[in-house]
């Protein structure tokens, strides 16, 4: 099953968040994290900021407050909700 959202990491793409990807895309891709509504939100936004070898993000949907969430994220996937 391809995911429908989520952040992944790709040979040509260092990181992306996508709320689609095709299964013909997908086979050059893991999966970072994938969101799961509360606590970490859900649909996250495609735009990424990098400082210090973490990446920082939002989620626009669901979380603690069902407003979205903002997070730091390592390398390897691990999530830090800031928000």
């Amino acid at each position: 099953m391809t995911p429908r959202t989520g952040l992944f990491k790709g040979p040509l793409i260092c990181m992306m968040a996508t709320p689609m990807l095709s299964a013909a895309h997908a086979k050059n891709f893991r999966v970072l994290h994938t969101f799961k509504d509360t606590p970490d939100g859900a649909t996250p936004s495609p735009e990424l900021l990098s400082s210090g070898g973490k990446f920082y993000g939002t989620t626009l949907d669901a979380g603690a407050y069902n407003d979205g969430t903002a997070y730091e994220m390592d390398a390897k996937g691990h999530i830090t909700l800031l928000y």
